[in-house]
């Protein structure tokens, strides 16, 4: 019949210029595939859509709750920010070991395994600056390194590595006893010690 030939060309042209930009009809095969596409589209979107709001939700969340992910905002306490990466000072310390330094990826990242390569040497030659900046500015002798990968005592869950001056005959251990909170004006005077040392090293 006229009308079925109409819409059967109608439709054609319709999924000509959509799918090919105005070449004509694609043969049985074709619609059968643009179909199982569509199909999946309408049963998996709002789903596939829901599951990424919640984990888009949770990571908001988890920023929120994270005291690193602040650090940020607090431009008095930061040694040194870089693209990717921010040090700044530890709020418990050693007295036989002042100036240790963490150093955390902006993003809220939780375990190393998720870092893309250009993270990873970030963080890690930033280390390696901080590790040579602490002997010219705290008096060390040398430094240690760690960083927890989501350990089972770890309660701050964003990757940091801790650059901690070392010192001869100053027993250092973890976990640590003798461990305690400094206060935020020798953690700023220890940032700016830092900062300063840095300068002379890098072409900030």
């Amino acid at each position: 019949m006229p009308g079925e030939h109409a819409s059967h060309d109608a439709r054609g042209e319709r999924n000509g210029d959509l799918v090919s930009g105005g070449c004509a009809p694609r043969d049985a095969t074709d619609f059968e595939w643009h179909d199982a596409v569509s199909a999946w589209s309408r049963q998996d979107r709002i789903s596939w859509r829901l599951g990424w709001s919640a984990d888009y939700k949770s990571y908001t969340a988890a920023m929120s709750e994270c005291p690193f992910c602040t650090m940020a905002a607090d431009a008095e306490l930061i040694a040194l920010a870089t693209p990717k990466v921010l040090v700044f000072p530890a709020l418990k310390q050693r007295r036989l070991n002042r100036g240790h330094m963490l150093i955390i990826p902006r993003a809220h990242v939780t375990r190393l395994i998720d870092f893309d390569k250009a993270l990873i040497e970030e963080l890690y030659t930033v280390a390696a600056q901080v590790s040579a900046a602490v002997r010219d500015c705290f008096g060390a002798s040398g430094a240690t390194l760690f960083q927890g990968d989501e350990a089972p005592e770890q309660t701050l869950l964003h990757v940091h590595v801790h650059v901690v001056p070392r010192r001869t005959d100053d027993n250092f251990r973890l976990p640590d006893p003798l461990i305690e909170e400094l206060g935020r004006k020798a953690r700023q005077l220890q940032a700016l010690a830092l900062r300063q040392a840095l300068r002379a090293k890098l072409p900030l």
